[in-house]
């Protein structure tokens, strides 16, 4: 699958190849991995997919602790093992495919997981997308030893380095300094107040810290002490930001969200559900069938938008037991422990 940004509109077949051609991008070398870059907004609304591109139907939310467990007997009955037709698995990495760390930097992928990806990309009927907020770095660190595994980094729209480099036309072309995070137009002006607010909220929970990345700020209190205590000030945090925003004439363009121990700030357009839209949409528009079947996993609020833009029957699992927030996804599973052992049934 090329590593190519998707026009704002779907085009007919003959148009999107032309389209193809006249992108303005540049390979400076052949990745190993395919590296999407996420944020575009892509209007799938006309496209002829024979429903594949509908959104799951749940009038509602479900909670948690009433959504079945998604186990061996029922996964076999839903996932067609023996087709050949191409099959997609979208997942999320920390506390989904990966056990959450302390800190973010420790939860890197171990001899387990990467043993599970080698043997999903040894099976050619299978596609496998991992979504997340990690950076272009950490995902090209720690898994460009698996060739046909596609890597979206959720938060950025340009990679160096290896990848490929595709702009959009309103976008500053000239090169940034070594280093420098990438960021989504429009971030400075959002920015420094959240710190700000941030910053507050660290000095009041020892041990929580800030992540930045390139179109999102994350404040983790995974390892605060009084838990009961940071949870308080994650509910004042969000509350705090919303109004900012409201203020500030942000809402529109920058979402608020309390997450597993986090509250996230993020560009809206950075959903993970229109990725996995862009994904679909892009196969058909190439002139490919549409995936047999799709698995969906995920953890978070972040997740949630991929459970709500699945196609029908997509197998959607949330991932975790500790959310009081209720979910679209179809069944659920206790951990990520669960979910690799559920994954290893795929590749059986």
């Amino acid at each position: 699958m090329a590593d190519l940004a998707i026009p704002a509109a779907l085009p007919e077949a003959h148009q999107w190849r032309q389209a193809v051609k006249q992108m303005p991008c540049a390979a400076l070398e052949q990745p190993a991995v395919s590296i999407w870059l996420a944020p575009l907004d892509l209007d799938t609304s006309n496209a002829d997919s024979g429903g594949l591109l509908s959104p799951t139907r749940h009038s509602e939310p479900t909670p948690l602790d009433q959504l079945p467990i998604l186990a061996d007997d029922s996964f076999n009955s839903l996932w067609p093992r023996d087709s050949k037709g191409q099959k997609a698995v979208f997942l999320d990495y920390d506390g989904t495919l990966r056990e959450f760390e302390a800190r973010p930097e420790l939860a890197v992928p171990t001899d387990d997981i990467h043993t599970l990806l080698e043997a999903l990309n040894a099976r050619e009927d299978i596609v496998v997308y991992m979504i997340s907020g990690r950076d272009a770095s950490f995902l090209q660190g720690n898994f460009s030893r698996h060739r046909r595994l596609n890597l979206v980094a959720e938060h950025e729209r340009r990679l160096r380095g290896r990848f490929q480099i595709w702009r959009s036309e309103d976008e500053d072309s000239r090169p940034s300094p070594p280093g420098t995070p990438e960021r989504i137009p429009g971030d400075e002006d959002w920015k420094p107040f959240v710190t700000s607010l941030i910053n507050d909220a660290i000095a009041r929970v020892p041990d929580s810290h800030v992540e930045e990345k390139a179109s999102s700020l994350v404040w983790h209190y995974r390892s605060a002490a009084d838990q009961e205590s940071a949870l308080a000030v994650a509910r004042a945090l969000e509350e705090d930001v919303r109004k900012m925003l409201n203020v500030g004439c942000f809402s529109q363009a920058v979402n608020v969200s309390r997450g597993h121990k986090i509250v996230e700030v993020a560009h809206r357009c950075s959903a993970k559900g229109s990725v996995l839209r862009q994904i679909c949409a892009e196969r058909i528009a190439g002139g490919l069938a549409p995936f047999e079947a799709i698995f969906i996993a995920g953890d978070d609020v972040s997740d949630e938008s991929m459970f709500e833009s699945a196609p029908v029957d997509s197998l959607t699992v949330k991932v975790g037991h500790a959310s009081t927030t209720p979910t679209r996804a179809r069944f659920r599973v206790d951990s990520p422990a669960e979910l690799r052992r559920l994954l290893w049934h795929v590749v059986q």
